[in-house]
């Protein structure tokens, strides 16, 4: 088990913004590339996709990527013949990574 003491500044948006910058559900934690440390995937009501390095907090590149609202929690699944994770959002998206 991973001990973290980091904050990290994700979305920002206004009382007047139409689409508000919302985290609804829990983060997922995996270790998406097989690295053996692992990742942070949460995702915005603005749809915007993260993923955080789970010791520094840095978002990882290539991230954040650009959907509609992200409502509920980030699922997982292990592709162990290829040795890296897959997210899936709401059984819409699917992005290797």
């Amino acid at each position: 088990m991973q001990d973290w003491a980091w904050s990290v500044h994700l979305d920002l948006t206004t009382d007047r913004s139409t689409f508000t910058a919302l985290i609804k559900s829990a983060p997922t934690v995996a270790d998406l590339d097989g690295d053996g440390r692992s990742e942070v995937i949460i995702g915005t009501d603005l749809g915007l996709l993260y993923v955080l390095d789970g010791e520094t907090g840095f978002v990882r590149r290539y991230f954040p990527m650009q959907f509609h609202r992200i409502e509920a929690q980030i699922a997982v699944r292990a592709n162990m013949s290829e040795l890296y994770g897959a997210v899936y959002l709401n059984h819409c998206c699917y992005i290797q990574y």
